[in-house]
C-alpha cells in the first residue's frame, strides 16, 4: 500500500479523534453554592458544564428543595469568544482548566423535578444576555432577558 493510500485512509481516523476531544462533561460537587431565579434564591449543590462542539458550552447547577421534594436545574448556555474552551476533554471525560475564562451567556433555562425525578413543567428557556467565569476556586453565571427574568448562579469548586 502507497503513503497517499495509507494517508488519505487515516485522515477519518484523526478527524474522529479530534471530535471527540470537542466533546464531553464535567461534573462536580460545589461549596457555598447559590443560585437565584427571578428572585428566588436557593442552595445549589452540583455543576455540570458540556461542550457543545468547539464553540459553546453547557453550564448546568443543581439544587434540591429537602422540604417539597423537588430538585431544579438552571442551565446557562455560553459561547467561548475567544474560541478556547475551559474544558480539557478525552473521550467524553471533561477536566476544567484552571485558567481563567470568560463566556457570553445567549441563554438560559429553569426547569423543576418531582421527587421522582420527572419534570414537572416543560424548559422555561429565553434568549438572554449575561456572562459565565470560570477560575480555578470559582464558577459564576449571571443573565438577564429583555423582559426582566434574571438569573445567577455561583458556587466555589
Amino acid at each position: 500500500m502507497s503513503f497517499s493510500v495509507l494517508s488519505f485512509c487515516l485522515i477519518p481516523v484523526i478527524a474522529a479523534a479530534n471530535a471527540l476531544s470537542a466533546f464531553g462533561r464535567f461534573d462536580q460537587g460545589l461549596s457555598n453554592c447559590q443560585l437565584e431565579h427571578n428572585q428566588t434564591k436557593q442552595a445549589c449543590g452540583r455543576v455540570q458544564i458540556s461542550a457543545i462542539g468547539a464553540d459553546g458550552l453547557r453550564i448546568r447547577f443543581f439544587g434540591v428543595d429537602t422540604t417539597s421534594k423537588t430538585s431544579y436545574q438552571l442551565t446557562f448556555v455560553a459561547s467561548n469568544p475567544t474560541g478556547t474552551s475551559p474544558l480539557a476533554c478525552h473521550y467524553g471525560h471533561c477536566k476544567l482548566n484552571a485558567t481563567p475564562w470568560n463566556g457570553t451567556v445567549t441563554s438560559t433555562s429553569w426547569t423543576t423535578f418531582d421527587h421522582r425525578g420527572l419534570p414537572k413543567t416543560a424548559p422555561h428557556a429565553l434568549k438572554t444576555s449575561g456572562s459565565c467565569t470560570f477560575d480555578a476556586s470559582t464558577i459564576h453565571c449571571a443573565s438577564r432577558s429583555r423582559r426582566g427574568d434574571t438569573a445567577y448562579a455561583k458556587g466555589k469548586r
